[in-house]
Parts: structure tokens; sequence; C-alpha cells
């Protein structure tokens, strides 16, 4: 199968009118061996009306350039990338948020189909009616690891009953990837948990649905292999298995608490699990001695009729079943002792397909929908930073102190690492994040607040769309993120200044007695918020390994990040020989007395035209971005590639103009207008405590005899802005420094790392930076007769 797809590499566009029947959802996370597999067999499948949607959950590996090229060959498929892996329930999560198609499956990427699989599910899904059953299931195959697209099963067949809750007896009754569902259900029944870090979340999902009165019913042959891998979660942690499936078992069998309770469902079993297994048995005694009733009186028989609930004939037995009690039930009856007259055969038809017809009235009566109360109101308190996440948590603890609903949201699913979810961890804080957010949107008419500070991204925004209460903006004067083009609006509804916290928390709460006009459906807002036309980070993997072993290597130290400048030829280097510093682009210019010890290349034209003294150049580690590998080659003494994130620049991306700092620079780094921003990130991660800038005058000339095209600049005289005059000299490209948009990213690093217990200084002679407390250059090297305690030596 696989060399005939490679044969044909075909193309399989959607529908005219665009709108997929089935979305295949297939989470990914570094899985480079079976990706293709996977992706592969959903491409040969029979049937073609489906999307696939890959989630990369945050891949370090080289899975997402795998995936990419094969989702380059046809346009049903997509990608959406976690930018922070957050785990297998997260990843369908998204993927179920943002499906187009009416149906849903899961695939998960280490897996794959047989081609009748997608087809054999839509035809037996499309034939029920039942508004009961929630999806169909197929059969599924154990394989080896080694196994690929050619192996097929010695037999196709597949025979299984209808799964309630009763027959499941609290089990998982089928893979994650063997069932196709109606994608509405799923939505309203909030989506997989994500607090299941070990395995079995398909098993809590499919529970949640069969105690809420869901069937699922077989479809007729096996579909799907699963691959059984020396390395997975059931094999490498057995106890972590163990112990989950403890918690579901109990959780089975204990009543259900009414907050678990989701409204218009079928019939919610608030009983235990043994409760409704001990009412079922009750129920099948009833049945057997409804013929005795029906023999002796009609007011016998009502008695007894009266007490069968219908829905547990529903779902604790089929007609088949029902059909084999009365039979035996009238048998003791008529005393028949197995043989009967014609006389008798006639009357025990008619009594057989009287009570048949009543009881099958009782089956066929509307479900019992869910009464659960509505929630009178519930609050979001959103955090896209570090420092954010410190005031969200302290309103939090103020409002949970007061008795109001609140819960802390993550938006790092899609954003990145930031160090928002870290921290709450750290606090023994429970959050949620977007998906799950906009899901329980779904389940309960709840009217929902709003409280957000800035910076925010148009996950956000898209977000406040939605809130049918009110919208509150914790200010900080002490943080003026000014607004540029592009970047996404709130219209808060009200305001409160994060000085005023935490007391100021109960003025907060008295706010939410306002109310907005409406919500928009979150199906609408989802979609945009996950797809951008064009990627923000390219697929190639960056050096995880080298990055991660810089990780806090010099906490406790200082570090000194060059600038280009000219107020760098005002500057004694010379002091610098025993410090740790980062040099940027050009500064091979500069006749520097020292090596230093990082050196960071971001500019694409800059690169091109500087190819050769960027290869020369010596450093004690040379870090540029992935892009670049080809580029640059072997010989280049690159010590690790890292992966840049270009949100920052693209119109498309929700995150055009909105500044990230990443918390994790081994996965991803975020790009912010100045090189200087991308080593800010790094310093942090590499855990420099005290950063020194040196050099950033943060102030440019475009001379008028340059040639200007958008934001490209070519010079053609000397350069005026940095410390030699061929620098950008004639007939160098560079690019427009929009100097508002540096800022933006400078303040949020400053409150970055003062969130972290950790300071920048501006320590450059003159120019016009004024986001950070200047300190005296020289003054940082007085009385010190020996290397500095946080110098290289």
């Amino acid at each position: 199968m696989a060399d005939s797809l490679d044969a044909q590499r075909r193309t399989r566009s959607r529908p005219a009118d665009g709108s997929p029947l089935v979305t295949v959802v297939v989470p990914l996370f570094n899985d480079v061996r079976h990706i293709s597999d996977a992706l592969r067999s959903v491409m040969a499948q029979s049937y073609t009306n489906l999307e696939v949607i890959v989630v990369d959950d945050g891949s370090t590996d080289a899975s997402v350039d795998v995936a990419t090229k094969l989702i380059a060959r046809d346009d049903r498929f997509r990608l959406i990338r976690h930018l922070k892996n957050t785990g297998l329930s997260a990843a369908r999560n998204t993927g179920l948020m943002a499906a187009e198609g009416r149906y849903i499956t899961f695939l998960d990427s280490d897996d794959f189909l047989f081609p009748h699989s997608i087809a054999d599910r839509v035809g037996t899904l499309r034939n029920i009616a039942n508004e009961r059953v929630a999806g169909v299931f197929c059969g599924v195959v154990p394989v080896p690891e080694h196994a690929n697209l050619l192996f097929v099963p010695s037999s196709l067949d597949f025979s299984a009953q209808r799964v309630s809750l009763l027959n499941a007896g609290g089990e998982c009754p089928f893979n994650s990837h063997a069932g196709m569902f109606r994608t509405d259900i799923l939505r309203t029944m909030g989506g997989f948990d994500e607090t299941f870090l070990h395995g079995a979340e398909d098993w809590d999902f499919w529970q949640r649905l069969l105690r809420h009165g869901y069937l699922f019913d077989p479809s007729p042959r096996i579909g799907a292999a699963y691959r059984q891998k020396a390395g997975s979660m059931v094999r490498t942690m057995p106890a972590a298995h163990v112990e989950t499936g403890m918690r579901l078992l109990e959780r089975a069998y204990a009543p259900m608490d009414e907050d678990q309770v989701v409204p218009n469902t079928p019939h919610v079993f608030r009983e235990s699990l043994g409760d409704v297994t001990r009412d079922v048995t009750l129920t099948k005694r009833m049945i057997y001695y409804l013929p005795l009733a029906y023999m002796k009186s009609s007011e016998e028989y009502g008695r007894v009729l009266d007490r069968l609930d219908g829905e547990l004939l529903v779902y604790g037995f089929t007609d088949q079943a029902i059909g084999q009690m009365i039979g035996a039930g009238l048998h003791r009856a008529l005393a028949t002792g197995g043989e009967m007259s014609d006389e008798y055969a006639t009357v025990f038809r008619n009594a057989v397909r009287r009570m048949m017809t009543d009881l099958r009235r009782k089956m066929a009566a509307p479900a019992k929908s869910s009464d659960q109360p509505v929630f009178v109101s519930r609050t979001l308190l959103a955090a896209c930073t570090r420092k954010q996440a410190i005031v969200m948590a302290d309103i939090a603890k103020e409002l949970a102190a007061r008795d109001i609903r609140a819960s802390l949201l993550s938006l790092e699913t899609l954003a990145g690492d930031q160090g928002v979810e870290a921290y709450w961890i750290g606090q023994g804080l429970p959050f949620t994040r977007l998906s799950t957010a906009l899901l329980q949107w779904r389940q309960r008419d709840a009217r929902t607040n709003l409280v957000f500070m800035r910076p925010f991204d148009r996950q956000l925004s898209a977000l406040a769309a939605l809130c049918s209460g009110s919208i509150v903006e914790v200010t900080d004067d002490g943080a003026p993120y000014q607004v540029v083009d592009g970047s996404p609006t709130i219209v808060p509804h009200a305001s409160i200044d994060v000085a005023a916290l935490p007391e100021g928390a109960s003025a907060l709460a008295l706010q939410f007695a306002e109310r907005s006009e409406g919500a928009n459906d979150p199906d609408m807002v989802f979609p945009f918020v996950s797809r951008t036309d064009r990627d923000d980070m390219p697929p190639y993997a960056s050096d995880t390994h080298e990055l991660a072993a810089l990780k806090d290597k010099y906490s406790g130290k200082r570090c000194f990040i060059l600038g280009n400048g000219p107020s760098l030829n005002q500057t004694d280097l010379d002091q610098l020989g025993n410090e740790f510093t980062f040099a940027v682009n050009g500064i091979f210019h500069k006749n520097l007395p020292f090596d230093p010890t990082f050196y960071v290349v971001e500019d694409t034209a800059f690169m091109d035209e500087n190819l050769e003294p960027i290869r020369a150049m010596k450093a004690d580690y040379k870090l540029f971005p992935t892009i670049y590998r080809q580029k640059l080659g072997q010989d280049a003494g690159v010590s690790a590639f890292f992966a840049m994130n270009r949100g920052f620049y693209e119109k498309t991306s929700p995150y055009f103009c909105v500044p990230r700092f990443s918390f994790d620079a081994a996965k991803q780094v975020f790009c912010g207008q100045s090189v200087t921003h991308i080593n800010l990130q790094l310093a942090h991660y590499f855990g420099f405590d005290e950063v020194y800038l040196v050099g950033m005058d943060f102030s440019y000339e475009i001379p008028s005899s340059a040639k200007r095209k958008g934001d490209i600049i070519v010079s053609t005289q000397a350069d005026p802005n940095h410390f030699h005059p061929d620098y950008f000299g004639p007939g160098r490209t560079w690019k427009d420094p929009k100097l508002d948009r540096v800022k933006l990213n400078y303040q949020l690093a400053r409150d970055v790392f003062a969130a972290s217990g950790r300071r920048i200084f501006n320590a450059s002679v003159g120019g016009k930076l004024d986001v950070f407390p200047r300190v005296d250059f020289d003054a940082l090297f007085e009385g010190t007769a020996k290397p500095h305690a946080g110098s290289r030596n």
C-alpha cells in the first residue's frame, strides 16, 4: 500500500462545498519512526470526504519535518502546532475544537488504519437513527512494532455487541482509534480530561459518555492496527497505569458528583455502577415475573409494568434477551413443561407480542435529559506571561476566600512556554487551558467573566468575544505596554490597578455584576485561533540536547550583551575579558580583545550578505536559528541550532506584534524585532541572574540617500547607526528597526526577569534606551583586583 501511494503521489481535494463529513485527528509527539505510516494509511482510505488534522504536541525531533512533507501532498491535511508539550488529551482536544467534520475519529501517530476503516465506520454510523448512540467502533488488531502498512490480518471479521454502561462494567470498551463519533457530542461532553498524563484518557472519556446515557455500536470489520512498542506508556509505567485504572474504577463504583453532570444528555446514571447493576438485576426478575402477572390479571400486569424503568430496559437488555425472559416466564405461568397445544401456542404468541409491544413503548419514550442547574457565574483569570501568572494567582486566592468560582487560564499550549504553568504548578494551583475552557462553554449556559492583563494575544481576544459576563483589565502603570499596529484588541468593561491587589480583588468581584452583550459560538472562534496561513516556526528540529545542557548552567552569574551601536566605541571593552558575553551580527567588524562566550545571528539578510565572516567568527558557543543549518554547513563551528518562532513578524499569525518570552529555549525562542530579545531569552534559560546591556544606543537614523522598499533598506553611504561605518555600508541590506516594537519586547523581558527574581540593566554609554535601570559601566569593575565573582575564570 505504501509503495502504491508513493507511485501515485496523489492529491485529494475536498468537496466543492468545502465541508468534510469526517475529521481524523492525529496527535503527534516525537514519533519520527511511525508518523509516515499513520498519515499514509489515512491517505490510502477508500473513503475520501474527510479532513485530517495533525496536532504536533511540541515535538523536538524531526517528526514535524516528516509530517509537513506528507501534508504538502494532500490538501485535506493540515497541521496545528502546540508550542508546548501538554499531553495526548490536550492534542486531541485541540483537534476536536478545530474539526469541521460531522463525525470525528482519532489515530495515534504510532498506529495505522486499514483502507476500508473509515468507510466501514461511516456507513455504520450514518445508518443509526438512535440519538443515544454517540458513535461506533471497529475491531483493532495488535501488531509487532516493526509491522508496516502491508500487514493484513488473517481475518477481517469483527463481531461485538452494543456497548452500554452496564456491559462495559467500568472497563475501557475499545482503543482510542477504534471509535468514530458525532463531533457535537464529544464537544458537549467537554473533550478529554487533560489531567490524565499517563494514559487511560480514552478510557475515562468513554466511561463519561456511557454514564451520561450514550451507547456505542460495532461496525462489521477490523479496521485498525495497534502497534505494540517496547517503549509504550503501558510498558514503561505499569504502576502509574494501574493507579489510574484504580482511580477510574473507583469513580465508576461511586455516585456521580453533581458538578460532573452534563445537561441535555440522554440519561445520567447518578448512582454508582454497583447500584445500577443491582437495579438491572431486579429489572431482570421483574421481566421474568411480568408474564405471571399478565396471566393473573390486568391489574396485576399493570402494577408490574408500571414499575419497570424504560431507561434500564434500554441500557441493560437487548430485544432478544427480553424475549427469552418473557418466553421463560410464560412457560412457567402456563405450566407447559416446554410443550404446548395449538391453543396454548396461540395464547403464548399473543402474550409475547403484547408484552414486547408494551416494553418497546416504554423503551421508546424520550430520553430523560439531565436537569443539572447551570452555573450562575464563573471567572477566567487569564495569563500569557510569568508576571501575569503571579498576579492572577493572587486574585484567584482572594476570590476563593470569598467563595467566588474562578479558574486560572493558561494560553501556553498554542503560544509556547512562557513560565505561566510552571509557576502555578509550583504554587500547587489548579488551572485550565484554552481548549478545555472553550469546550466547557458548550456544556453549560454559564455566565463567564474574563480578567486579563497586557500584553495579550489573539487567542485571548477571541476568547473575550465569547464572554457573556464582565471583561476586567488589571492595569499596571509600571508596564505600559503600548499598542502597535496589528496588535489584538480587547475592550474591557472595567479595570483595576495591580497596585491595589490583593485588597482590590474585593472591588474586582463587585465589577462582575456588570454584563456584556451576548456571546459568540466557540466553534467560530477556535479555528481562527488555531490556524495560520503561514507556520510561525519552521519544522526543522532544534538541537535540543545541546541547548538543554546549558539550562541554568550559569545560575548566579552575570553576563553582558553587546549591542552594536556607536557608543560601543566609547566603552572600555578590555574589562569584559573575564566576563560572560553575548555578541551578535557584525561584531566581527570590531577588533574585540576577547572571544565572546556566545555569538548569535537572527537576521536573514545579514546572514546572506556576511556568510563567510559569520562562519569564521570565534566564540565559545555559536548559536543560530535552525533555518541556517544547511546554509552554514558542517565546518562553521556551530554549537547548536535553536528553533526561532517568527510569529511576531507574520501578519497571519495570532501573535503578530504580540511580545512573547520563552522559558524553554531548547524548544524555541521568540523573535521580538531585535536579536537582543533572543539573547535575553537565552540568558534567562542559561540561568544568568544579572544581565547588562552595552552598546544599546536605541537610536537609528535612516539616511535620505538610502533606497527603501517597505521595511527593506539598502544603504548607499557609510553607516551612521553602528560602531563601524562599513557595518551597513554602501550596498548592504538592513531592515527598519521599528524601535516601538523593540521596546514592547524589552518591557516584557524586564518584567519576566523581575518575576524570576533577576534583573536587566542598561550599562550603555548615553543612548535613548529607558526601559531598564541605568548603571555606570566602569563602576561595575571598580575595586576588583581579581576577576568578578560572576566572571568566566
